[in-house]
């Protein structure tokens, strides 16, 4: 068998046959094995998953798997939202460092910050499987907290006496918040009565009466 000695190296231990050849019994293979790979009858798990950024998913495993086309097939992973924000979609897969990665970074559309999703691995025939060639448990999914990246104001014009815009640096989530009208306030008297549309990246303002060359500043909160 195969043991540390007190030099920090491995030492295996062997017996000679009746011919002078070196003996190798199934038991001091398996543990060779065993050592290198972990368990190899058991079934790789999704040990965690983490948010490396707004649009990177770092899914870890508890053993080596194999790298091939299952691991990296973008269909073999889904990420959906626990209770809230935005459903995401996996675009594609890198696997991790080593000749066997123990995990895989997933590329995807953008995340809602500080809400939790949950994230799937496909099992069966078609899903990932470990070194040793055994496939993925059923039912294997962990949670992680997600990562967004905060829009920005691109620019506002006046389309109107009684209109303006705002335009996003990324389409927006159409909801009670973004059309409460209280959460628009500008300078120099200037109202907002009401939110006629979001369209896209794009919140459109219904104003009191703007007074031309007049310059607004708007914060939103």
């Amino acid at each position: 068998m195969a043991t540390l000695n007190g030099e920090g190296t491995i030492q295996i231990v062997t017996s000679l046959n009746s011919n002078g050849n070196v003996a190798w019994s199934p038991s001091v293979v398996l543990s060779m094995a065993l050592s290198l790979g972990g368990n190899i009858s058991s079934a790789p798990s999704v040990f965690s998953a983490l948010a490396i950024s707004h649009i990177k998913i770092r899914v870890i495993f508890d053993q080596q798997m194999k790298n091939d086309n299952r691991l990296l097939d973008a269909n073999n992973y889904s990420v959906v939202p626990v209770t809230l924000g935005v459903s995401v979609v996996v675009l594609s897969v890198s696997p991790g460092t080593g000749t066997n990665p123990t995990y895989v970074d997933l590329t995807t559309t953008e995340m809602t910050g500080d809400w939790d999703y949950q994230v799937d691995v496909v099992a069966g025939s078609s899903g990932p499987m470990s070194y040793f060639g055994v496939q993925i448990g059923m039912n294997n999914f962990t949670t992680f907290e997600g990562v967004g990246e905060r829009p920005t104001i691109k620019r506002i014009e006046s389309t109107s006496i009684n209109g303006a815009n705002i335009i996003f640096s990324e389409p927006m989530l159409d909801n009670d918040y973004i059309r409460n009208p209280d959460k628009y306030v500008f300078d120099g008297g200037l109202t907002v009565s009401s939110i006629s549309d979001v369209d896209v990246d794009t919140v459109k303002l219904v104003t009191s009466d703007q007074t031309p060359g007049t310059i607004y500043n708007l914060t939103i909160g």
